[in-house]
Formats: structure tokens, C-alpha cells, sequence
């Protein structure tokens, strides 16, 4: 994911102006917009898509790191058990 100079960076002067507008934008681009105050960057937007996939690409990261750290300090379990713990807990 990357931020375009000339079209992805926004002085808040201008999203306070044309907020409609910018939004608008980020919904059909699907990239992100960095906000900026007195020329720092202070944010950055993200469409509600993009933001959805970075939190489960973060949550998938985190859960692999903790089966990870559970595997090398000997915390196993059955292959069977763990597909009836997960498939219960979908039904729910």
C-alpha cells in the first residue's frame, strides 16, 4: 500500500473544506490518503475494506505468533482436538 505524492497527501484545511469529496475519492481508489498539519503528517485514511483486511492480516500474524511461542515451549495439542475447538466455536 502506497501513499501517491501528488494525490494521496491532504492538508486538513482541505478535508475540513471537502470532506464529502475526499471521502468520496477514497471509497473508489481504495488507496490511502495522508493528512497533514502545518506540512507534518498527522494521519492517515484508509476505506473500510482496506482497514478489515490489515486487521485480519493482524489478528492471523498475532495468532501464528502465539501458536509459534505455545509449539517451541512444548504446549501441543491433538490435530483432532484443535479442529473441534475451532469448528465449535464457528457454530457459536
Amino acid at each position: 500500500m502506497e501513499i501517491r505524492p501528488q494525490e494521496g497527501i491532504k492538508p486538513i484545511s482541505d478535508f475540513r473544506k471537502d470532506t464529502s469529496r475526499i471521502l468520496k475519492e477514497l471509497r473508489q481508489k481504495r488507496e490511502p490518503i495522508l493528512i497533514t498539519q502545518r506540512g507534518r503528517s498527522v494521519a492517515v485514511l484508509l476505506d473500510l475494506s482496506t482497514y478489515e483486511q490489515l486487521e485480519y492480516a493482524a489478528h492471523l500474524r498475532a495468532s501464528y505468533l502465539r501458536g509459534a511461542k505455545d509449539l517451541k515451549e512444548g504446549r501441543k495439542q491433538k490435530h483432532a482436538y484443535i479442529i473441534r475447538t475451532v469448528e465449535a466455536r464457528n457454530k457459536e
